[in-house]
């Protein structure tokens, strides 16, 4: 009987040893060689923060790092800002002077420009505005223009040529400006001008509005003729000009219904000569009814008509000329 008891102690006390034995054996770890140890005790993962010393941060390398941070930023910050709508135009303002008033058509200025509106206005080329409104209105020779960018606004004056003649065509009338362009007229506007009647071709004659339908140059030799008759001849009063175009000719009636024949293409001083010439030694034009026309187109010679042949000479003169028929 003891000795079953014993036995049986030993093998309870057998199974004991033998489960601590298991749990120590667990809690071991065969490692074969050193590099094997990696494999088994891991690394903690570190993360390193580069935080430049102080004495480095004025060194080249930084310094082009900071500067290129700082001229992208503001680069961002400009564009950004220049075209944002803050400076899309919204106000234009024309002004003209008060003598200019009949010349230039404010209507028509505005309209012209119209399309500048909502543009951004630091973007925007005087000069092609200019040639807009002087397009529009070729009796403009001056565009003055202003930008303002806080508010966002244009400010315009214009200038105008000056008239020099009148005249009608399909029944209106038109003022003639110094440059040639043909404006619409009104009293106030033909008050102190003389009238000019023209004989012009027919494509001439559409859309006539602030349109050149005489060349510059050939209507200064025109205005350059009238003044040197009235500086040359004190006592000659124009009452009727007659221009023409395929002949290049303009014709004066003065006192008495005298015309007198001049060509554009001739230098004026060499013509108003032969009439100064003709006048004191050969005809005294102030004497009435003696010459009914004075030609002095042709070089060195002057071709006359006298009053009792009018008939004749008239005649010729409708066959010749349009204006005449």
């Amino acid at each position: 009987m003891n000795l079953n008891i014993f036995n049986s102690f030993k093998q309870r006390s057998n199974k004991r040893k033998f489960k601590n034995k298991i749990k120590l054996e667990n809690k071991k770890i065969f490692i074969d060689s050193f590099s094997d140890r990696d494999k088994v005790f891991k690394k903690r993962t570190k993360i390193a923060f580069n935080i430049p010393n102080i004495n480095n941060l004025f060194s080249k390398e930084w310094l082009i790092r900071i500067f290129s941070f700082l001229g992208v930023s503001l680069l961002l910050i400009f564009f950004s800002f220049i075209f944002s709508p803050y400076f899309y135009l919204k106000t234009i303002n024309i002004d003209r002077d008060d003598s200019e008033k009949d010349f230039i058509d404010l209507n028509i200025s505005y309209n012209s420009v119209s399309a500048y509106r909502n543009k951004n206005v630091i973007f925007l080329d005087k000069n092609k505005i200019s040639e807009q409104i002087i397009n529009y209105q070729k009796n403009i020779y001056r565009v003055d223009i202003n930008k303002q960018f806080f508010p966002p606004q244009l400010d315009i004056k214009l200038w105008s040529y000056r008239p020099v003649f009148y005249t009608e065509i399909n029944w209106r009338k038109y003022v003639v400006m110094e440059n040639g362009v043909f404006i619409p007229a009104n009293a106030s506007l033909m008050k102190d001008l003389k009238e000019i009647k023209l004989s012009l071709s027919r494509s001439s004659l559409e859309f006539i509005d602030y349109k050149i339908l005489i060349k510059e140059s050939y209507l200064k030799k025109i205005s350059d003729l009238q003044k040197a008759l009235v500086n040359n001849i004190s006592w000659i009063k124009i009452s009727k000009i007659y221009y023409f175009e395929k002949e290049r000719e303009v014709h004066f009636d003065i006192n008495d219904n005298v015309k007198l024949m001049f060509d554009i293409n001739i230098e004026s001083d060499e013509q108003m000569k032969k009439l100064v010439v003709f006048n004191k030694e050969h005809i005294d034009l102030t004497k009435p009814n003696v010459v009914f026309y004075i030609d002095l187109r042709v070089a060195n010679k002057i071709f006359y008509c006298e009053k009792v042949d009018s008939w004749y000479c008239s005649e010729n003169l409708k066959i010749l000329y349009s204006l005449y028929g």
